[in-house]
């Protein structure tokens, strides 16, 4: 007889994993009936809160989250269905941030001449092919559904000076971790990743002095700009990448639900979900960018005006899912502790968002550490001190004269 069931740890669940069993009685949790399908990381929290150990049916489970299950390393498996040890479509065997941070080094050193030809190809009106597309796209993919904190602390920690390329790259990944949150398959997850990469593909028609001037533009210098969502959607036309997923984002990723968008001010429901993954991705890697014109806003002040934004510019509902899929305080955040050590934020602990690893960068009186500590706020249990630590407020980027792209980290 085949056994469905998989035992896990409770961190590691993911969303669309069916939970069928738990190490502790039911009706000590939120949950009223046993069995419950994973739907937010809300749902992992409670769920961490009460148990440790629980058992998930691979057959009702959903989504990329079933490849997460097939390839949990040997001590934490038990016997499965038969073919579940079969690679998935992308790879997307789920890895340790240590291991996944040694593969994503090598990613973005491969990303960055790839992708400023492919781009500058397109600007230029040349063709493309699927499969230069797909050079740029997949590997991304790849690593952000195996482990998206690893991916999201290396690129905390590159130069953003080239916006152009960066933002397209962190769009990019962005959308395919949000998509990963939302349960897309890898079909959609990779269209979505495709789509972000390349929502302003339409700028090459805009004056670079447009781009970038100070303050605000007049009325020609807004149209010259307003002119580059169709600008991008003919030349993505032209080059054979019509996916509807593709074509959405980039149409619609300067709408807003309250309609004051452009160019169409749709409004609500009739913004596509994929345009209004496309506006909050594009919206949050803009606000955490230096620009000519502005100074960045950290990553969490980034979030927090994406929710003042929400049911104005922005999906009430979309927005709360993308601060659970990024963490209150993302990877890459500069945070300062109760302690007034300065540290930054390296990867996300599921079950307490308020308590992630941290890398240590200085002492209480600020100063830089001669050596850097890596600390997870959520091993109280190791180190019993950890219970009186937490993060007492976020930082801008740049506080205290740190800039961790410079750090060597």
């Amino acid at each position: 007889m085949e056994l469905h069931e998989q035992e896990i740890a409770a961190a590691d669940l993911q969303v669309g994993m069916y939970v069928c069993r738990l190490d502790c009685d039911w009706n000590d949790t939120p949950f009223p009936l046993q069995g419950v399908l994973i739907r937010t990381r809300e749902d992992i929290e409670q769920i961490a809160q009460h148990a440790r150990r629980v058992w998930v049916d691979l057959e009702k489970s959903t989504g990329p989250a079933t490849f997460h299950l097939q390839s949990l390393s040997p001590k934490t498996r038990a016997k499965s269905r038969s073919g579940a040890g079969d690679d998935p479509e992308f790879g997307a065997e789920a890895t340790s941030f240590d291991q996944e941070i040694q593969v994503s080094a090598r990613l973005m050193d491969q990303l960055s001449e790839r992708t400023e030809n492919f781009l500058g190809k397109l600007r230029r009106g040349e063709e493309i092919s699927q499969v230069e597309v797909d050079e740029v796209v997949e590997p991304v993919v790849r690593s952000l559904v195996r482990n998206p904190d690893a991916y999201f602390w290396l690129e905390s920690l590159r130069s953003r000076h080239h916006y152009t390329y960066t933002h397209a790259v962190n769009c990019c990944a962005l959308a395919a971790a949000f998509g990963r949150h939302l349960g897309f398959d890898d079909a959609e997850i990779n269209a979505l990743a495709t789509g972000a990469l390349l929502l302003d593909i339409g700028m090459g028609a805009v004056p670079p002095d447009m781009i970038n001037q100070e303050g605000p533009l007049d009325e020609v210098g807004r149209a010259f700009v307003e002119r580059h969502v169709s600008e991008g959607v003919e030349r993505l036309r032209q080059s054979g990448l019509d996916d509807p997923i593709i074509l959405d984002m980039v149409r619609n990723h300067h709408e807003h639900a309250d309609g004051s968008g452009y160019p169409d001010h749709k409004t609500n429901d009739a913004i596509p979900l994929p345009g209004k993954i496309a506006g909050l991705v594009d919206a949050y890697d803009a606000m955490i960018s230096e620009r000519p014109y502005r100074a960045a806003l950290s990553r969490a002040d980034a979030l927090q005006q994406l929710v003042r934004q929400r049911n104005g510019k922005h999906d009430a509902d979309l927005v709360e899912q993308f601060v659970r899929c990024l963490g209150v305080y993302p990877v890459g955040t500069l945070v300062e502790l109760n302690t007034g050590e300065v540290g930054v934020v390296m990867s996300q602990n599921p079950s307490q968002r308020l308590r992630p690893r941290v890398m240590m960068l200085t002492n209480a009186s600020k100063q830089l550490r001669a050596h850097f500590i890596p600390v997870n706020l959520v091993d109280t249990e190791v180190q019993p001190a950890l219970a009186q630590v937490h993060i007492a407020r976020s930082l801008p980027p740049g506080s205290y004269g740190l800039d961790p792209a410079a750090l060597e980290l």
